[in-house]
């Protein structure tokens, strides 16, 4: 499940849903928030993005199906998915049943009535298909005068501490170069705290200002997104995708792909990618993933690369000095309203493979 919405000056941007039964990929929501400190517009704002209908299935999807068989039957379990997709649908049938009859007088009416309950199953308006999708275009390298947004990305395995009670797990996770210390420091801590039941460790609520986050980065309409990506995960090869752009390898000029030569980065390599945002690029949020294996996404290997007005600066919302990369900021612009932005990641860990 993926669900991105940007709600901006602008209006909603993007809304998406893969669903096939009990298949039903699980990824990560992101919903950026931007709060203008004047007026907002009511007009909603229009993708230039290519789009196709919400029922055709993805060639990903269909090579994931065939895989997930592969490993079924290898696994000595042929059938096995079949026999859960039947039993599932039956019992989301019955549950179906059970949101009508627990309908309460303030649900009565209304569009979104019963969706109360209906996104415990995944049945809510908000999970809806629509014809919103990811893919990447043909892009080409930056012109010498662009304005240059520089970023120096490592993939890395880390303990994600979820709570201030100490549940965690072993994931991984894109940070800032300059922030690994800080990432290793705060896993430090959070180990230590698991000793003592009244110590919270470094987690904060709303993770705010926490080194161990998703990572956030910006970039401007008409600036050049350069980014150098290391893969420092223990055996294990890496991507960094950012869905529904035009991200290329500097090197040879391919798509930035997993389908591309130099699209996945092997443990302990690196690689340079760049992306020259048109000027009219739609606001809004993009996902960063790596497509090299379902685990690393599920698992927390995910971010969020935002597209801002031309001219923005980003602004720390703490001391208000510039700031890299976080969920939480202050955009401002000469020439446009500044306004407060929020990143909402939604994030369901779990194991793609079903082990």
């Amino acid at each position: 499940m993926f669900l991105s919405v940007y709600i901006s000056k602008g209006g909603i941007y993007m809304l998406r849903r893969i669903t096939k039964g009990w298949k039903s990929w699980q990824m990560l929501a992101i919903l950026t928030l931007a709060f203008s400190f004047g007026l907002v517009s009511n007009a909603t704002a229009a993708s230039d993005h290519k789009t196709k209908k919400a029922h055709d299935r993805p060639v990903w999807l269909e090579k994931l199906e065939t895989q997930i068989d592969y490993e079924e039957m290898m696994s000595g379990m042929d059938g096995r998915q079949d026999r859960l997709d039947k039993t599932f649908m039956q019992l989301m049938d019955r549950l179906q049943n059970k949101i009508k009859e627990h309908a309460t007088p303030a649900s009565s009416g209304g569009g979104f009535h019963d969706s109360w309950s209906a996104h415990q199953l995944q049945q809510s308006y908000l999970l809806g298909p629509t014809e919103a999708k990811q893919e990447v275009f043909k892009g080409a390298h930056c012109p010498s005068n662009a304005p240059v947004k520089k970023y120096d990305v490592v993939a890395i395995n880390v303990e994600i501490t979820l709570n201030q009670w100490g549940d965690y797990y072993p994931g991984y996770t894109y940070v800032l170069k300059d922030d690994v210390e800080r990432v290793r420091a705060e896993e430090e801590k959070n180990a230590a705290a698991r000793e003592d039941e009244l110590d919270p460790g470094a987690v904060t609520n709303g993770l705010q200002g926490d080194a161990i986050q998703p990572l956030v980065i910006r970039a401007n309409q008409g600036d050049c997104l350069r980014v150098t990506f290391s893969n420092e995960l223990e055996d294990e090869d890496a991507g960094f995708q950012v869905n529904g752009s035009a991200m290329i390898i500097s090197s040879s000029g391919l798509p930035a792909t997993a389908a591309s030569t130099g699209g996945i980065t092997a443990s302990g390599e690196s690689q340079d990618f760049e992306w020259m945002i048109p000027i009219d690029e739609q606001e809004g949020s993009h996902m960063i993933q790596s497509h090299a294996g379902r685990d690393p996404s599920s698992l927390g290997l995910t971010g969020v690369m935002i597209v801002e007005p031309k001219g923005s600066k980003y602004l720390d919302p703490w001391d208000s000095k510039p700031m890299k990369s976080g969920w939480e900021a202050m955009i401002t612009n000469d020439d446009e309203r500044d306004f407060r932005e929020f990143v909402l990641i939604y994030h369901e860990v779990g194991d793609e493979s079903f082990r």
